[in-house]
């Protein structure tokens, strides 16, 4: 037989045939752990070649210079992993006591509901602990830290960023 894989190959098609008609009807019904498009299935707005990005930005005062300076992500996020720092410093390290109740929805019934319970006292004492610690640990006076929104254009292809703005500055107060 000339198409000895044949069915194997028809039977694997059909097989991913299934998580594809249901992200193709939409992305809520594509089935976990994601087949598809593991890393999102966003689109890029693409402007005269460049294409917009944004992300956050930690500084701390240097105690030296007392110029602000960008923190290194990894020695200031350990033990905890690097690829979190965006999710911990979008959630001000757990010091904004204004967190949001968060309920996953599918069709019109919710699937998941996360508890809403306000951040304690104690627990906001315990953040700033952890961060002015981490300060110290950078050469960084330890009473407030600096977070911007970097807003960025990058060209293709692979001539790097391109008109870099800090935008949105806020300075929490660690005391």
């Amino acid at each position: 037989m000339h198409y000895k894989h044949l069915w194997g190959a028809l039977g694997l098609a059909l097989f991913f045939m299934v998580p594809f008609g249901l992200r193709f009807q939409s992305n809520a019904l594509e089935p976990y752990p994601s087949i598809l498009f593991p890393s999102g299935a966003g689109w890029l707005v693409l402007e005269n070649n460049h294409f917009p990005i944004q992300y956050e930005m930690v500084f701390g005062l240097d105690a030296e210079t007392q110029e602000y300076k960008e923190l290194e992500t990894v020695p200031f996020m350990e033990p905890i992993p690097k690829q979190y720092f965006y999710q911990v410093v979008g959630k001000r390290f757990g010091l904004d006591a204004r967190l949001k109740k968060t309920e996953y929805y599918r069709w019109s019934e919710p699937i998941v509901k996360m508890p809403f319970s306000e951040v304690s006292e104690s627990e906001v004492l315990v953040a700033k602990a952890w961060v002015r610690e981490r300060l110290r640990a950078q050469g960084c006076v330890d009473d407030h830290i600096k977070i911007a929104r970097v807003e960025a254009r990058v060209q293709r292809p692979k001539e790097g960023l391109r008109d870099i703005k800090l935008s949105n500055e806020e300075i929490i107060d660690l005391r």
